[in-house]
């Protein structure tokens, strides 16, 4: 009988002994290990107690690492549960609000009252249309009519309506499940859904800025001209062809206009008038102002502008021959 082993085990001691047993039975390679050093190091005892201390070390650890996965997982879980809205009931839902929202919509509102209510609807639900089409996109459901809608609009009511059609049908062809469950008994496969799911939330979070941000800078945009309204401004404009080179149209960088000036360009394309942008800056009155040497086609545009539903002033200056200005401010409420 060696002398340690009539002398009393401790604690410590009985669970060292236990590590050692759990590593050589149920690890791989653990058996092997503890004969290397046992058998290499400078006594039995010191090789016995470092390959202890490891096993203690990893008993220890993987039991720490499974408690927070599995803590992980069911808080995540739980989460998913309470808040993750699934592409298919957020589709469905988006195109439930696009119907509410346009349900007194009549095809004999005045123009006027037809482009304020659309840019209305482009104001609330452009930028989260878009980025559910993008969601189902990504899970394999596409339609190049919702495509067209989206990258095609016209900015009539016709489009407006056909938008929640669109996404309904889709809602219904999706495979999406309207929610994941969690089934995975595997720990690291349970820490990757988990990793993965913190990643959901946080990519959610930043989209959610990023349409916050384009509500509000679509808000200070000013709305093109409708396809109508597009025709009716170059029939007024066309008779002016030949008595002016050209119209300017000048707007800081920090205003929002690029849309406004494309249609004006499709009026001069039209009319026979070209419509040109120069870089310059405007007054900061929340108004179009239309300048023109002898106030004839300033005062028609001015109209054309008022009747549209766009606040414009004329103003005559002598300094500008055979040209008219259109300076563009920073929009300050919906026209």
């Amino acid at each position: 009988m060696q002398k340690g082993d009539a002398s009393p085990k401790t604690g410590f001691s009985r669970l060292r002994i236990w590590a050692r047993d759990c590593l050589v039975e149920n690890i791989p390679g653990a058996k092997p290990t503890w004969e290397f050093i046992r058998t290499e190091s400078r006594g039995v005892k010191q090789g016995w107690v470092l390959f202890t201390a490891i096993g203690v070390v990893v008993v220890v650890v993987t039991a720490f690492v499974t408690h927070n996965i599995d803590h992980l997982a069911i808080v995540s879980t739980a989460d998913r549960t309470s808040q993750d809205i699934q592409i298919k009931q957020r589709t469905l839902m988006l195109a439930a609000q696009i119907r509410e929202f346009i349900r007194d919509w009549k095809d004999s509102d005045d123009e006027t009252v037809q482009r304020q209510n659309v840019d209305k609807y482009m104001t609330r639900f452009s930028h989260t249309a878009l980025a559910v089409r993008d969601g189902l996109d990504q899970h394999g459901v596409r339609s190049p009519e919702l495509d067209k809608l989206m990258f095609e609009f016209s900015y009539s009511y016709k489009d407006v309506r056909a938008i929640p059609a669109e996404l309904e049908k889709l809602a219904n062809a999706t495979p999406v499940p309207m929610q994941f469950q969690v089934t995975e008994t595997d720990p690291q496969a349970r820490a990757d859904l988990a990793i993965a799911q913190s990643e959901i939330a946080r990519l959610r979070a930043t989209v959610k800025t990023f349409e916050d941000q384009a509500t509000e800078q679509n808000a200070r945009e000013w709305p093109p001209l409708s396809d109508l309204q597009i025709k009716e401004w170059a029939r007024v404009l066309a008779p002016y062809r030949g008595n002016v080179e050209a119209i300017v149209v000048i707007w800081a960088q920090d205003v929002e206009a690029k849309k406004l000036f494309r249609s004006l360009q499709s009026v001069g394309r039209a009319a026979g008038i070209p419509f040109e942008n120069f870089g310059g800056s405007a007054d900061d009155n929340g108004k179009i102002t239309v300048a023109d040497r002898n106030g004839q086609l300033g005062k028609a545009m001015v109209e054309l502008f008022t009747k549209a539903g766009y606040p414009a002033v004329l103003e005559i200056r002598e300094a500008y021959i055979n040209r008219v200005t259109i300076y563009i401010s920073d929009r300050l409420t919906p026209p």
